[in-house]
């Protein structure tokens, strides 16, 4: 077992500065990346998990692995963050990370980063932690272990969830690059979506921000490049980051426990907040961004489609054969261009 030392008020200090950094999120507990409650997450005697995006993975692989990051307040958040984890009793997931890794690198090469991920995060004392932070000296040597852990899987199997976000995000992506109205993109999205999808909050939210042009806000990466590999790979990437809260959002509705998510992607932060911070979510947020003669068409939309509504069959097959269509639909629009 792992112990550390905390004196006089260094557990509230380790909590304000993981406020300050902004990076974990819960609909409850961290709902806008600030701590809420704070007394009844201490007595919460859940099993917590906490769920990390690939730029956090990428960020903790690269200190331990070279020993340094590039930034000295990237290896101050870092520290901060797995210092809160450790004393807090959070459970690393990074799983999804290393799908989205192997998404663009072999699967051995992503199975082998797993492995030395999770045996620096467990071979590393807690109190190293809190003693870099103290001394001020971030840096590590280089550490060099055999790897503690030998899991073994295809972790370039997509998911359905996944899949879903995919396609999600091919649609937004061709209705981003028409010349259709505000309000009307979001009808052709919604209009697709409710007949084709299973509907999440968070594929919802990123479109609406999107398309009302939330001044944050970023489109897929290279969506307005004339080369087709590079929209469908800023797509590809785009998925991957709203499956992440997808996926959050299932398994908090499905497994017992509390699962946290870690990010530092200002994106991602932004929808999630946009999604968790209105009590309902992103009827809310069209009611905030919208027009009340554009709102109200967008609502009777919703509601014509909401009535009697049978979910689509979203299987592995359907899901593959849509996101090629998708795909070719792209392709078109970048010929024409």
């Amino acid at each position: 077992m792992d112990f550390i030392l905390l004196e006089d008020n260094e557990l509230q200090d380790i909590f304000d500065i993981v406020n300050d950094f902004q990076i974990i999120f819960h609909p409850y507990y961290f709902k806008e990346g600030k701590f809420e409650h704070y007394e009844e997450f201490l007595e919460d005697k859940k099993e917590k998990v906490i769920i990390l995006d690939r730029n956090m993975t990428s960020m903790i692989f690269d200190y331990f692995s070279k020993g340094k990051l590039n930034s000295e307040f990237d290896m101050i958040m870092i520290l901060f963050f797995l210092l809160f984890c450790n004393i807090n009793s959070l459970q690393y997931n990074i799983g999804l990370s290393i799908c989205e890794y192997a998404d663009f690198k072999e699967n051995d090469i992503a199975i082998n980063q797993l492995n030395k991920i999770l045996t620096y995060l467990s071979v590393i004392p807690t109190m190293v932690f809190k003693n870099k932070l103290m001394t001020g000296n971030y840096e590590f040597k280089p550490i060099d272990i055999p790897n503690g852990f030998h899991r073994h899987a295809n972790y370039k199997i997509k998911s359905d969830l996944y899949m879903n976000s995919y396609c999600s995000i091919l649609k937004i992506a061709e209705i981003y690059l028409s010349e259709l109205s505000i309000k009307d993109k979001i009808l052709t999205y919604l209009d697709w979506y409710y007949d084709r999808l299973q509907l999440s909050k968070y594929d919802i939210t990123y479109a609406i921000l999107l398309f009302t042009n939330y001044k944050t806000i970023k489109a897929p990466k290279n969506i307005k490049s004339k080369n087709y590999e590079k929209i469908i790979k800023g797509c590809k990437n785009q998925a991957w980051d709203i499956q992440y809260l997808s996926s959050l959002d299932n398994i908090q509705h499905n497994l017992e426990g509390e699962y946290f998510f870690a990010t530092n992607d200002n994106n991602l932060k932004l929808i999630f907040m946009a999604c968790n911070y209105f009590e309902h979510a992103w009827i809310s947020l069209i009611e905030n961004r919208m027009s009340k003669k554009d709102r109200n068409e967008i609502f009777d939309l919703i509601e014509s489609k909401s009535k009697n509504r049978v979910k689509p069959d979203c299987s592995k097959e359907i899901l593959t054969n849509l996101s090629i269509e998708l795909e070719e639909n792209i392709k078109e629009k970048v010929m024409i261009c």
